[in-house]
């Protein structure tokens, strides 16, 4: 069964974010490679966008998403190379993931609102 699921402009920046982050933070090789075809098959899509929007309008949300997006990465890996007996840190860095999330929403509900998307998602058979 394939599931089509519309995404938020927010949200596809996210994900595009996220796997150009992949690509220099990630030290998997076959994690790198994956990521970039995932880049390569989202490009087009990201080129029809910014071709209907005002580059401009969005690039600061664009870049603190990016920035948030790589903060929540050394912040996850830092947690997962956490002792599973310590609990202080393994909470100090669950707080701290948990309102990097916080701040990287907000970018993306400005992106959404810059561009008038939401944050539906439905699905199709």
């Amino acid at each position: 069964m394939e599931i089509k699921t519309p995404l938020s402009p927010g949200e596809f920046f996210d994900k595009f974010t996220i796997l150009v982050n992949k690509v220099y933070c990630c030290e998997n090789k076959e994690d790198v490679m994956w990521a970039m075809i995932g880049l390569v098959e989202l490009a087009a899509a990201a080129k029809q966008v910014m071709s209907q929007s005002d580059w401009e309008q969005i690039a600061l949300p664009l870049t603190e998403l990016r920035d948030a997006n790589i903060v929540l990465w050394e912040l996850e890996n830092q947690l997962r190379r956490r002792a599973p007996t310590d609990i202080e840190g393994i909470a100090s860095d669950s707080v701290d993931i948990r309102n990097k999330n916080a701040d990287r929403w907000d970018e993306k509900d400005s992106i959404n609102d810059l561009l008038l998307g939401t944050m539906e998602v439905k699905e199709h058979d």
